[in-house]
């Protein structure tokens, strides 16, 4: 039996007091690579693989020791790590079996059966193929043969456009964003993988890439329906290695106006939400709970940094570790469910039904575990533009320093409140919020003209109009300014 102390927090169950006889599974000589293969879970280090309804795969497989394990970090155990799973703990999570059912469910995979007086009975064993021992270093023979781009159609951008919230913006001001980004619709690329191994693929709609070096080197965004690895690099990341050892993705860090304060965001798409509306921003395709030193390096002389991450428990745990060891802001998306607990000391063991935790207001209360742990559904910027948009507590989220000053009324007798929020020194980002016809234009008008004649008698105010009717109504209320 594969389990021995080094892996005893793993806490496997057996349930097999009520078969005689039978108290172990011995005929399990390949860690249980034939359970996962039954449920066509096969080894990757990446998590590439679903066990339940997710928008996203979340379970990776690779060997521990000499057992394999599935790591879920979808679903957060109740000490705040993923949950893992042997072939074991995954039957009784995929079928629901226990006892004597699941051990004959196993056995009939390995070919081998029990009669119901608990008698072992062999037949001829199955040959089984042997777990894959650790590759030895290889030399990297990944090489980008040919990638054909085309235009984008006009359902890809309504996707981008739909998936960034940014379907108040038009068309040529998104398509110019993505060029300024590199990113262009790929319809078919061919490469030679690491292990040598030609690759070819035709791609119709929905797949996109980025530029990492030209002819060389492309990071592919899959999003096309059910596709189970939805970015990737191509042919591998060793020709930007070959420029610098180590470099790391980004996306945006080229365009980062480095004497602003940055936001870091979870993935491509939602660095793209921020983007197309003129945020600051950048992404790592990931997200990562330190700074790379290839990136570190570029961030110096940045003044300030924050993370806009997901609310899933991922994303937050990665969010406060960036805070607690870089000293990095982290900015929590409201209004969405938060995958994060405080969980008291329990008395109970892991399989109790319920536990006890704190909600935000310190109150003890009893969660069940199911509820605690589930991965939120929306979770990340885009989902939040979609169900809010961009209103008011966003824009305050991401705009701390500035003032949002909101005017339900006409403003000719509130100019006081108008000049304080202009003139004061605190308050150098100011976004108003303003309904049609409040009178803004007339309020803004006032001010600016008696604040520039006050420093200067002689000075002429140009005032720049997007309107013929505000030139207009301008012309007839302010003779001296010019339009």
């Amino acid at each position: 039996m594969f389990y021995n102390k080094p892996f005893a927090w793993l806490s496997f169950h057996y349930d097999l007091v009520k078969i005689p006889m039978i108290n172990s599974f011995d005929f399990v000589t390949d860690g249980g690579l034939a359970v996962f293969e039954h449920f066509k879970l096969y080894l990757s280090i990446k998590p590439i693989h679903k066990i339940r309804d997710e928008r996203t795969p979340s379970v990776s497989v690779c060997m521990v020791g000499n057992i394999i394990l599935a790591t879920d970090f979808g679903d957060m155990g109740m000490d705040g790590n993923p949950r893992r799973y042997n072939y074991l703990s995954l039957v009784k999570e995929l079928t629901g079996l226990e006892g004597k059912e699941r051990f004959e469910f196993i056995a009939n995979l390995y070919n081998y059966s029990i009669n119901l007086e608990g008698k072992k009975e062999y037949t001829p064993p199955k040959v089984l193929p042997k777990a894959p021992l650790k590759a030895k270093k290889e030399v990297d023979k990944s090489k980008l043969l040919s990638i054909v781009f085309g235009d984008f159609t006009d359902k890809e951008i309504a996707y981008i456009q739909d998936k960034t919230g940014s379907k108040d913006l038009h068309k040529d001001a998104v398509l110019k964003a993505l060029r300024m980004l590199k990113i262009k619709p790929v319809r078919a690329y061919s490469y030679i993988s690491k292990e040598g191994i030609e690759r070819s693929f035709s791609e119709p709609e929905f797949v996109f890439g980025i530029e990492l070096r030209e002819d060389k080197c492309y990071r592919i965004l899959n999003r096309k329906p059910n596709a189970n690895i939805k970015s990737f690099t191509i042919p591998s990341v060793t020709p930007m290695r070959k420029l610098d050892k180590d470099w790391v993705y980004s996306l945006g860090l080229n365009q980062l106006n480095t004497n602003k304060e940055a936001i870091l965001c979870a993935g491509e798409f939602d660095f793209l939400a921020l983007y197309l509306r003129g945020y600051n921003c950048f992404t790592l395709g990931a997200e990562l709970g330190n700074i790379p030193t290839f990136i570190a390096e570029q961030l110096e002389h940045v003044p300030k940094i924050k993370t806009l991450y997901d609310t899933d428990y991922h994303g937050v745990a990665s969010s406060t570790k960036l805070a607690q060891n870089s000293k990095i802001e982290r900015l929590e998306l409201p209004k969405l469910e938060k995958q994060y607990y405080t969980l008291e000391k329990r008395k109970k063991p892991l399989h109790a039904t319920k536990i006890v935790a704190k909600d935000k207001h310190n109150k003890r209360v009893l969660i069940e575990p199911s509820k605690l742990q589930s991965k939120p559904k929306k979770n990340d910027i885009c989902d939040y533009l979609k169900q809010y948009g961009f209103d008011y507590d966003l824009k305050k989220l991401l705009n701390k320093d500035a003032v949002f000053c909101e005017f339900e009324r006409y403003l000719g007798n509130n100019t006081e409140l108008f000049s304080y929020t202009l003139n004061s020194p605190k308050n150098k980002n100011i976004v108003w919020q303003i309904n049609t016809g409040a009178g803004k234009t007339t309020s803004a008008l006032k001010y600016f003209r008696h604040y520039i004649k006050k420093k200067d008698a002689n000075a002429v105010v140009l005032y720049c109009a997007p309107l013929q009717a505000i030139v207009k109504q301008v012309g007839n209320e302010f003779t001296d300014m010019q339009v």
